[in-house]
C-alpha cells in the first residue's frame, strides 16, 4: 500500500497498522481510513465470534 500511495501514513497501533492519508503531509497524521489487524486483542469481538464465544443478543 506505501509503495502505490505516497500519502499514506502509516502508524502501528493496538495489534495492527492503521493508514492515515494525508496529502502533501500537511497534518500530524492525517485522515484515518483503514486499520490492518496482524493479531487478536483480548477485547475484540470478531475473535469471539470466530471461536463460538460470543453469547446471542
Amino acid at each position: 500500500m506505501l509503495e502505490s500511495f505516497a500519502d499514506v501514513n502509516p502508524l502501528d497501533s493496538w495489534g495492527g497498522k492503521s493508514f492515515f492519508l494525508n496529502p502533501g503531509h500537511q497534518l500530524k497524521r492525517g485522515t484515518y481510513f483503514a486499520t490492518l489487524k496482524e493479531k487478536d486483542g483480548d477485547n475484540d469481538r470478531h475473535r469471539l465470534v470466530r471461536t463460538g464465544q460470543l453469547p446471542n443478543p
